[in-house]
């Protein structure tokens, strides 16, 4: 805050801080940052640049090495700075999974190359479900997936489809296109799965 020429009552602000993150209970100790757990120093350091009341926060990492408690904490604070403080949060991270917790736009990178850039809406339409399909004639149900303009591949000697609204009805119009099905399973898509379809696609 000095440094940043700061003219509000420094103690007071670092207070509200410190409450703010979750770090009330050490405004009185005299406990070192340094012996600070490593969620308290990821809070530490989000107080910290909390100071200049930003309106864009960049954050690396914020989850890394935490319990899974201190997850959740984190998850937590960032919501609240979004939801009671406006504040745009841009969060570079690997842990794909949690970042499914948080966003709301995906930037997805590779070898320092931009892959894909989508909502977190557009997102859940693409990756929500996976319809694999055991049936008598693959290519005459590839035909009649296409024609009903559904995501369709052969893989393994199975319809795979994606995309394509409701499971019964999928059902109803294959049958009744002659097609005979042995099997179906339903799988739910995720981000992990998402990014390495994207890997895949570069590759080719």
């Amino acid at each position: 805050a000095l440094l940043m020429g700061m003219n509000e009552d420094l103690n007071d602000l670092a207070d509200h801080m410190l409450d703010f993150v979750g770090l009330s209970d050490e405004k009185n100790s005299n406990k070192k940052a340094k012996d600070f757990s490593l969620g308290m120093r990821q809070r530490l350091g989000i107080a910290m640049a909390l100071m200049g009341d930003p309106k864009l926060l960049i954050l690396d990492e914020p989850t890394n090495g935490l319990d899974p408690a201190g997850i959740v904490e984190i998850r937590e604070l960032l919501l609240r700075l979004n939801r009671e403080k406006g504040i745009t949060i841009v969060i570079s991270s690997h842990i794909l999974g949690e970042l499914s917790r948080l966003a709301t736009r995906y930037c997805f990178l590779d070898k320092g190359k931009v892959v894909k850039e989508i909502s977190a809406e557009e997102l859940e339409h693409t990756s929500r479900h996976t319809l694999i399909l055991g049936v008598d004639d693959t290519e005459k149900a590839l035909a009649l997936a296409k024609k009903h303009q559904w995501n369709a591949s052969i893989e393994e000697g199975k319809l795979v489809l994606s995309d394509f609204g409701e499971s019964a009805s999928v059902m109803t119009s294959l049958i009744q296109g002659g097609i005979a099905i042995s099997s179906m399973k339903e799988e739910s898509g995720d981000l992990e799965a998402y990014f390495m379809d994207l890997l895949k696609e570069e590759e080719q």
